[in-house]
């Protein structure tokens, strides 16, 4: 029986999640190459996607109120928490690009943000959809935003995860066993303290994150809107 990085032995479960089989190496290998390739085909259609949901859903944003008392205990809270989950996304996600900018593909990151969680960037975007819906004073947008942030990430992680296992074999296996996708791990390392970074990369890593910050405004500005009666608001929603 053959063990590799893809195949442990019969009845135990890979980092996938799915049970091995007697498989030969170059089965492995090739079966490894058509799903990465199968998904990076993908990609641009779950971008695609991604962004036509979040289009059909401005206008129930732009028409949309929260149904709870204005200046309220409960508004007040979902504001104040989205507003800070924002701001976290933000800062999380220029923290992991410093760490990750130019080696992404190349280089197995372990330290900083990634000795805690396998997918910083994707982390730090999910606060940012939750944070969008909360400082909306809504939940039900936040658990939309969720949603769609998984349907439209998840796969990227799958994927991401795949091609680092065929790059770097059981380096990458042993890394994503004591590491979990989302959920941060107390386990910090920070590296050495001198860090190459891509300037053009995490410039644009920078301007991304300072998007995030226009929701700010934008949320303020579109309450003043409504209560102001220039935006009709036709419906109500928690």
């Amino acid at each position: 029986m053959y063990k590799t990085a893809n195949n442990p032995p019969r009845g135990q479960k890979n980092f996938y999640g799915a049970k091995s089989s007697f498989l030969l190496p170059s089965k492995v290998a090739a079966v490894s190459r058509w799903r990465i390739a199968f998904s990076k085909k993908t990609f641009p259609v779950r971008l695609l996607t991604t962004k036509a949901i979040i289009i059909l859903l401005i206008p129930a944003i732009l028409f949309s109120h929260h149904v709870y008392t204005e200046d309220g205990m409960i508004e007040e809270t979902l504001e104040t928490l989205g507003y800070a989950l924002l701001f976290i996304a933000a800062l999380g996600r220029v923290w992991a690009a410093a760490y990750i900018s130019g080696k992404k593909g190349r280089d197995l990151v372990v330290d900083g943000p990634y000795s805690l969680v396998r997918h910083p960037l994707y982390m730090f975007s999910a606060l940012g959809f939750i944070g969008t819906g909360l400082a909306l004073g809504s939940l039900t947008v936040a658990a939309f935003l969720l949603v769609v942030f998984f349907a439209s990430h998840y796969p990227a992680m799958i994927y991401e995860e795949r091609f680092l296992a065929q790059k770097f074999g059981q380096a990458a296996i042993t890394y994503f066993g004591g590491t979990a996708r989302l959920w941060p791990s107390f386990h910090f390392q920070s590296g050495p303290d001198v860090q190459t970074i891509n300037i053009r990369v995490f410039t644009r890593a920078v301007l991304d994150a300072a998007l995030i910050g226009l929701i700010f405004p934008a949320t303020g500005a579109l309450e003043w809107l409504h209560l102001h009666k220039v935006i009709p608001v036709l419906f109500h929603i928690y």
